[in-house]
C-alpha cells in the first residue's frame, strides 16, 4: 500500500515538472490548431492548388516534438530541442518581422515594425503568438540546463 502511494506521489510531483507542463501546453496548442484546420476544411472542401491548409500544422508539430525531446533527459536530446525551437522562432518570429520591415519601409529595429508586426499576427494568425511563447520557454529551459552543465562540471542537471 506505501508503494503504491509512493507511486502516486511520484507521478502527481512529475506532472509539475516543467518538462510535463511544457509538453501539455504543446499538445494543447497542437489540438487546437488542428481542431482549427479541421473546421477549416469542413467549411472549405475544395481543394486549393495555391495553398494547403496543412501547412500550420509544421511549427505545432516541430514544438511538440522538441518538447517530447526534453524528456529524454540527454545532452543530444536538449540540444536537438534548442534547434527545432530555434528554427520555430526563426520562421515565426524573425522571418515576419523582416518582412513587416521591409513591407512597410521601416528599419528592423523599430518600435513602429514589432507594433505592426503584433496587430498583423494577431489579427490573422493569434496561434503563431502561443507558438513563440512555447519555442521560447524550451529555448529558455535548455539554455539554463546548459548554462547549469557548464558551471557544475559537465553534468546536465535535468537529466536522470
Amino acid at each position: 500500500m506505501e508503494r503504491e502511494t509512493s507511486r502516486v506521489t511520484y507521478f502527481l510531483r512529475s506532472l509539475v515538472d516543467a518538462k510535463a507542463i511544457i509538453f501539455g501546453v504543446a499538445v494543447l496548442n497542437c489540438l487546437a490548431v488542428l481542431t482549427q484546420l479541421i473546421q477549416y476544411k469542413r467549411q472549405f472542401p475544395v481543394p486549393s492548388d495555391h495553398w494547403n491548409p496543412a501547412a500550420i500544422m509544421h511549427e505545432p508539430f516541430l514544438l511538440l516534438l522538441a518538447s517530447a525531446l526534453l524528456f529524454t533527459s540527454k545532452g543530444w536530446g536538449y540540444l536537438l530541442a534548442m534547434v527545432v525551437s530555434g528554427r520555430v522562432i526563426y520562421v515565426l518570429g524573425y522571418l515576419g518581422l523582416v518582412s513587416t520591415a521591409g513591407g512597410y519601409d521601416y528599419r528592423l529595429l523599430n518600435w513602429r515594425v514589432l507594433k505592426t508586426w503584433l496587430t498583423i499576427t494577431y489579427e490573422a494568425q493569434p496561434q503563431y503568438l502561443l507558438e513563440l511563447a512555447i519555442a521560447a520557454t524550451i529555448l529558455t529551459y535548455v539554455s539554463i540546463l546548459y548554462s547549469r552543465r557548464i558551471l557544475t562540471g559537465g553534468k546536465v542537471l535535468g537529466a536522470q
